[in-house]
């Protein structure tokens, strides 16, 4: 059975009751393989032990889940857009937040990441098949490359400590966007020279969309492992301590093994 954030306050205080006794998990959708499904922005269900969400698929979030209920414990799912999730990790309005890039950025912030990662993954460089742009995957000329181009990135997301220390200074135009379909359809437009994205989804979402050859791999920033999130402001450490438990476990059973074949990890 599941919850939808309602305008109506007496409903609200229904399924905030509802929730009182489980972590409260939070993650976006539209980041296929590892979570997306629900049509809505906002989801919010209880998914029991044994149970799975009536509408939220992917790769990490079978992780996540399984690792949960290893330990016997319910989650109190949230879906909301990323921007309103680190919101709510960061003012202890949830338990744990998936999937987070670490960086000395968050950590410093009062983030607590999992031991384990959710997964992993490459953060590159991208410009049209045909583009001219070069560089020689030497991280000490990347800003010099990327001077003067219009730069494509996602709203709220995370591309390692080399862009949080390095982008405010970059002499380039840098917009962000809601999907990665919009920044593709942007660079056909010719309003973008350059993508950084995350070589899994970015796949997935060329393949989806019928554009497998729109870009090309300039080169890989770095390896971006993600992970599962708590905050010192809702208490930090217990969320990530069951979740290391039961990841312990599914990954000696077989559960996780069984997880990457099904997403072709």
């Amino acid at each position: 059975m599941f919850y939808r954030f309602f305008a109506s306050v007496g409903l609200s205080l229904v399924a905030t009751a509802t929730f009182a006794t489980t972590l409260t998990v939070t993650t976006l959708t539209d980041y296929e393989p590892f979570t997306f499904g629900p049509t809505d922005p906002v989801l919010q269900e209880a998914v029991e032990p044994g149970a799975d969400s009536a509408s939220l698929r992917g790769y990490t979030w079978d992780v996540v889940r399984e690792a949960f209920h290893a330990m016997d414990e319910p989650v109190s799912l949230n879906v909301v857009p990323w921007s309103r999730g680190v919101n709510m990790l960061e003012n202890g309005g949830t338990s744990a937040l998936f999937p987070t890039l670490k960086t000395e950025t968050r950590m410093a912030a009062g983030y607590v990441f999992s031991e384990n990662p959710v997964h992993s993954m490459e953060i590159n460089v991208y410009v049209g098949a045909d583009s001219e742009f070069n560089w020689d995957g030497d991280m000490a000329t990347l800003s010099t490359a990327l001077q003067g181009q219009r730069i494509g990135v996602r709203n709220g997301y995370s591309y390692g400590d080399w862009w949080s220390e390095n982008s405010a200074s970059l002499d380039a135009s840098i917009s962000a966007t809601k999907s990665s379909l919009q920044n593709f359809r942007k660079l056909q437009a010719g309003r973008l020279d350059v993508i950084i994205g995350y070589d899994v989804p970015t796949s997935y979402e060329l393949s989806k969309h019928g554009m497998t050859g729109l870009l090309r791999n300039a080169g890989r920033i770095s390896i971006a492992t993600e992970y599962l999130s708590a905050h010192t402001s809702s208490g930090g450490s217990e969320a990530v301590r069951i979740f290391d438990a039961g990841y312990a476990i599914i990954a000696s059973n077989g559960t996780l093994d069984r997880i990457r074949l099904n997403w072709g990890q």
